[in-house]
């Protein structure tokens, strides 16, 4: 009866980690860059969309590091993570100096469809690079749409203008998401919650 209860409990742990594991984003697609402040195009070595791949560096550092994509003003990006996710979205923003007025934002959309392009897009809610990495829930838009399985996630940048000529609008370090539990999985937590029962018998 011990080694059933050590079985169950050992189930539903591993269940449990494997259901609260993120996944990162691991392709970008349809990049729109916007434009500098003063009208300009984006300095080379912030348009690399793979820097908004993998999980995030999260290091504000300036000069040093450019470990981000800048989106431009009225930029846009589409991110998708190699499989479906569901109910929230971690999303890593770098800002240097942004406690100092360097105000960003984005506007998050999540998608479902066969690729980026012809994907239908629901807006989630406005991203500010003042709280960062603060999980974005789905529910309301799960709720609304009765859709709980997602393919890709999109950014727009809606930034205003700071005064600032080389200012770049919002600029993404790295975006989680909440995996689909595989069905085996699910099936794990039914046999573990069967001999927790038994156990109880």
């Amino acid at each position: 009866m011990k080694t059933m209860k050590v079985i169950g409990a050992l189930a539903m742990i591993s269940l449990a980690g494997a259901a609260q594991a993120q996944i990162w984003a691991s392709a970008a697609h349809n990049y729109v860059q916007g434009l500098q402040e003063d009208g300009s195009a984006l300095p080379v070595d912030r348009t690399n969309t793979a820097n908004a791949l993998g999980a995030p560096q999260n290091d504000d550092s300036f000069p040093d590091t450019i470990n981000f994509v800048s989106l431009g003003f009225g930029g846009q990006l589409t991110l998708s993570f190699g499989e479906q996710f569901k109910d929230n979205i971690y999303w890593y923003e770098t800002t240097f100096n942004a406690q100092g007025g360097h105000y960003e934002y984005a506007d998050l959309y999540v998608g479902t469809g066969a690729d980026a392009l012809s994907a239908t897009y629901y807006l989630v809610g406005n991203l500010s690079n003042l709280v960062e990495g603060v999980p974005m829930s789905l529910a309301t838009v799960q709720g609304n749409t009765g859709i709980g399985a997602w393919d890709f996630v999109k950014f727009v940048d809606t930034s205003s203008f700071i005064g600032l000529p080389y200012a770049d609008g919002f600029d993404i370090d790295g975006v989680g998401a909440d995996p689909i539990p595989a069905p085996g999985a699910v099936a794990l937590l039914g046999l573990g919650g069967l001999l927790a029962a038994r156990r109880r018998r």
